[in-house]
């Protein structure tokens, strides 16, 4: 008996629906408040209305695009945390992301806050 697997002859979601997948990666980079070192607050994308709007708004798009149905944001419906889900399309993109968490001192308090960093593939860190 011959035991070669055929390979997958069925595109995956990524070469299927290339264009749509780099429509919604550019919006989200012309949408989320990057500083110039490519960093970004995890409190500024969580309280940001327009990127939960656009999210809202391109849902059954993102679903269909992406194979997400294990993703966290999906499974534990957890539609407030937005963060989650941006960290996963960017992921998809062969984005580089790490976060760092900084304390910050408001009034005698310290409170900690993340920061995101997202590079674009191809950089050099």
């Amino acid at each position: 008996m011959n035991n070669i697997k055929q390979k997958r002859n069925k595109p995956t979601k990524k070469q299927l629906y290339e264009l749509e997948r780099n429509d919604i990666l550019n919006n989200l980079n012309n949408i989320i408040p990057f500083n110039e070192d490519h960093s970004v607050l995890f409190d500024n994308i969580n309280n940001s209305n327009e990127l939960k709007k656009y999210i809202q708004d391109n849902i059954d798009n993102i679903k269909k695009i992406y194979a997400c149905s294990n993703w966290g944001y999906f499974k534990n419906n957890n539609i407030d945390e937005v963060s989650y889900l941006i960290k996963k399309i960017f992921k998809e993109h062969s984005y580089t992301i790490f976060s760092k968490y900084k304390t910050k001192n408001i009034n005698n308090k310290h409170s900690k806050i993340t920061i995101y960093y997202i590079y674009p593939p191809g950089t050099i860190l």
